[in-house]
């Protein structure tokens, strides 16, 4: 007998609407020239802005490079600054000069850009902002803040990056490869990759960040505090993953996040293969912080491979903590700790205040580091282990870091993923046009599932049978020509 389960909201509809929000802007001006001065050129564009009352927007419909020879005016007057979005336009610093400065008391916006190349011996050689800035759609490359802070952005205002990349960013002798943040910012459906600085490789919070459905790979704290993130403010992490991310190896702490004080709140994250001389992945010197359905895994130091504690505690809850690796001791925790009492512990050497329904000294039984369907990349628990099943609802997320709800009434696992065991779940849709109708569901068990469609929820047919468990991307192509279609799984 066939289980049939009907995957959530997929009427779809091929009907598009769109808007557009020119009319809320005063003036629009459009940069028509990679020319650095003249009629269209971006230098006098934001002269124009700056001098025309209202929110004003600023066009780039330039495909060439626009390289500055100039530094470009602070913006004093609110404005929308946006490329094209098929192909971003490009501006750059020619490695010697900085590009956006933001002033207090505006609000502004960047989208669909590249900035790249720029330098400055003071702080934030791409964006420094005090102002209210929205940023979505950007590369943000290869700045150097040679003798400040932030190698690409300093915030002292309030900012947000979305679906944004920073990478290979610098600031060598300061704090914050790719970010200084004294502000409020949020960080969200972005990465940021092999940036650099003294500490804090990719980012330095000395204010209020949020981060979530985030990835940080690859950033180095040459002076040896926080590879990723060094934190001294109030910090949330969520669905979010910390991977190969270094503080200086010998003598660093914190490969991936070094918290010197503050307030930390980290839930539904992956920490895997980030290396420092203690704390592979936390190190923690004061402050509070609570680690929620966590997994913390395959990370390297000399001492404390996944956790290192000073001074201070660390709050568990449903966490994984297994499989790291330290050369001296303590290669999963070090230091005092608050346990929830379902959390699993590969090795409690060096660790005090664990619980005894704590899983301890146990293997994890992890899958590897890789696509298990949502945004970021996770460590899957494999059939037999004892994340599966065992967690709490108490204080836990409803919701893994892919977006996969926990049972309301069931068991919640261990770890940042719920498995899915019962029936694929569906994690996202779309109708693209001309394309077709997508969907990506997930099936963490190894049973086999077919693809079902109706155009009216009596008669269906066969669209595609997968065979084996993980991620499906799927797309109908025959969805193009009709005005609605339902679909759902069954099983066998």
């Amino acid at each position: 007998m066939k289980n049939l389960f009907l995957l959530p909201a997929l009427f779809v509809s091929l009907g598009l609407i769109a808007a557009t929000t020119d009319c809320l802007h005063a003036a629009t001006f459009n940069v028509t020239t990679a020319n650095i001065s003249g009629p269209g050129s971006l230098p006098v564009a934001i002269a124009q802005a700056n001098a025309t009352p209202g929110r004003n927007q600023i066009k780039i419909s330039v495909t060439n490079v626009i390289t500055l020879g100039l530094q470009l005016p602070t913006i004093t007057n609110s404005v929308a600054i946006a490329g094209i979005a098929a192909v971003p336009s490009i501006i750059s610093g020619g490695g010697a000069l900085p590009l956006f400065a933001f002033a207090a008391g505006t609000t502004n916006s960047l989208s669909n850009l590249v900035l790249a190349n720029g330098y400055t011996t003071n702080s934030g050689a791409a964006i420094s902002n005090a102002s209210i800035l929205s940023v979505s759609s950007c590369v943000i490359t290869n700045h150097d803040s040679f003798f400040g802070s932030g190698g690409a952005i300093i915030n002292s205002g309030v900012m947000t990056i979305s679906s944004s990349v920073i990478s290979g960013n610098q600031a060598d002798t300061g704090s914050g490869g790719a970010v200084y943040n004294s502000g409020t910012m949020a960080l969200n459906k972005s990465q940021s990759s092999d940036n650099r600085a003294g500490n804090g490789g990719a980012i330095f919070n000395a204010g209020t960040l949020a981060v979530s459905i985030f990835v940080m790979s690859n950033n180095l704290a040459e002076a040896g505090f926080g590879g990723g993130i060094y934190n001294t403010g109030a910090l949330s992490v969520s669905q979010s993953t910390f991977l190969t991310n270094t503080a200086k190896v010998v003598s660093g702490i914190g490969g991936a996040l070094f918290i010197y004080s503050g307030t930390v709140a980290i839930t539904n994250s992956t920490f895997c293969q980030n290396v420092a001389g203690e704390g592979g992945a936390v190190e923690m010197q004061s402050g509070s912080c609570i680690l929620v359905n966590c997994t913390i895994a395959n990370n390297l130091s000399s001492v404390g491979g996944g956790i290192s504690v000073y001074n201070t505690v660390v709050s568990l809850i449903n966490t994984i903590v297994a499989g790291n690796s330290a050369s001296s001791s303590s290669p999963d925790l070090k230091g005092a700790f608050v346990s929830s009492g379902v959390n699993l512990i590969g090795n409690n050497q060096g660790a005090t205040g664990l619980s005894l329904f704590d899983f301890q000294n146990v293997a994890a039984n992890l899958g590897p580091l890789q696509n298990n369907g949502g945004p970021t990349l996770t460590c899957a628990p494999l059939p037999g282990s004892y994340a599966i099943g065992y967690g709490t609802s108490a204080g836990a997320p409803t919701t893994d870091q892919r977006g996969v709800p926990r049972p309301p009434n069931g068991a919640y696992d261990i770890g940042a993923v719920q498995t899915v065991t019962n029936s694929p779940y569906l994690m996202s849709s779309a109708f693209i046009k001309g394309v077709g109708f997508t969907l990506d569901s997930i099936f963490d068990a190894s049973n086999k599932y077919r693809i079902q469609s109706s155009t009216n929820l009596a008669a269906w047919i066969d669209l595609y049978t997968n065979t084996s468990s993980g991620v499906l991307h799927f797309t109908d192509t025959t969805a193009t020509n009709l005005s609605r279609r339902f679909y759902r799984t069954a099983k066998p």
